[in-house]
């Protein structure tokens, strides 16, 4: 049986939640049926040995929009030199539609534009991704979005798939004897253990995260924080935990293969993000029977359980470090109650899910 080409094209492969979400797939899908190749407008690749393993090529341009006019002419070069089944290309906002365009332009049968975020990095793109959105049917055939925020965001009213953020809940679960095992590992047996997971981005609000942890210092002079990520606002972090005079408190950990492990060792994961998709860390600390308080502005559709509580950001840090406390105090992981929301999760689902989008290319 014939293999079908599946191109995925994201900004890199580094440690942010869609390319954990991508990578979760390629380990899950059948690959004697389906390959994965990846086109990158960077070198960030934490991935490369796991993706050459499956069989994966990986593929480089140059960088948008710095570089946009050299990014155009190697992206034309590459649909001229290959062919895929399908292209799907991850986004947090419609700015960069050369790939789609080109796809379009040599015939690919399933063009998927992936939407993972609900805004753009930077306001100035705004008018660009509105104008976009009234041109993707010229070269899209096919939405997809990890949330129904994040397809409004990007598609409006025009119709659209949801495929959540999988995660592997054999790894993703709680295991208390392992939890005593690890903090005793990494030296917090009587810490009050905060724990946060996600690149160092202004859209993950990690100042207004150490201004939590400060205040949450003042009640329980036990606390340490694990932060766990890289990204290119991880230097003013640390430069403020210093600063402060807690960087005996604070740990960060960089990019993780064992963040499941990690979050066993925790007491609370704290998610003040300014904007998301549909995060998958947090999709994962909740199936680790984590207790989360989380930003409000995040959508109700990642509630999995009883154990997450939604907070706006725009309340003091004093109030988030009371109801951080709070919310440990009332939650006991091993009596955690899932609802039903949380089946959409598993990745057995999704896999189904996404083969379901990607045999279409064989109709078509």
């Amino acid at each position: 049986m014939r293999k079908i080409k599946v191109l995925h094209i994201i900004n890199g492969m580094g440690s942010g939640g869609a390319e954990m979400v991508i990578m979760n797939w390629y380990r899950h899908i059948n690959r004697e049926r389906y390959q994965f190749d990846f086109l990158l407008r960077t070198k960030t690749n934490i991935y490369k040995n796991e993706i050459e393993e499956y069989g994966g090529n990986i593929y480089y341009t140059s960088t948008f929009p710095k570089h946009w006019n050299k990014n155009y002419k190697e992206t034309e070069e590459f649909f001229v030199q290959h062919k895929y089944d399908v292209v799907h290309i991850h986004a947090n906002a419609l700015i960069y539609m050369k790939a789609a365009i080109e796809a379009k332009k040599h015939n690919t049968p399933i063009i998927i534009m992936h939407s993972h975020s609900t805004k753009t990095a930077k306001k100035i793109y705004l008018p660009l991704h509105k104008l976009n959105m009234f041109r993707l049917d010229k070269y899209v055939n096919i939405k997809l979005a990890c949330s129904e925020k994040a397809g409004k965001w990007m598609f409006g009213k025009e119709k659209y798939q949801i495929i959540e953020n999988a995660v592997d809940t054999k790894i993703f679960n709680y295991y208390p004897k392992q939890r005593e095992e690890l903090r005793q590992q990494y030296g917090v047996t009587d810490s009050f253990v905060v724990g946060h997971v996600g690149r160092f981005l202004p859209s993950k609000n990690h100042l207004f995260l150490i201004d939590i942890f400060v205040e949450i210092l003042k009640i329980k002079q036990n606390a340490v924080l694990l932060l766990i990520g890289e990204g290119s606002e991880k230097k003013n972090i640390e430069d403020k935990v210093k600063k402060i005079g807690i960087d005996n408190k604070v740990r960060f950990l960089g990019v993780r293969a064992d963040v499941a492990q990690i979050e066993q060792l925790m007491d609370v994961f704290v998610f003040p993000s300014r904007f998301e998709g549909l995060p998958v860390a947090l999709i994962e600390a909740q199936f680790t029977h984590l207790p989360c308080i989380v930003s409000s502005n995040i959508s109700r559709e990642v509630q999995l359980n009883n154990a997450i509580k939604f907070y706006p950001i725009e309340n003091s840090a004093k109030d988030w470090a009371l109801e951080t406390i709070e919310l440990v105090n009332q939650c006991e992981r091993e009596k955690v109650l899932f609802n039903t929301n949380s089946q959409k999760y598993h990745i057995e689902k999704i896999i189904n899910d996404l083969e379901q989008v990607y045999l279409q290319s064989n109709r078509i």
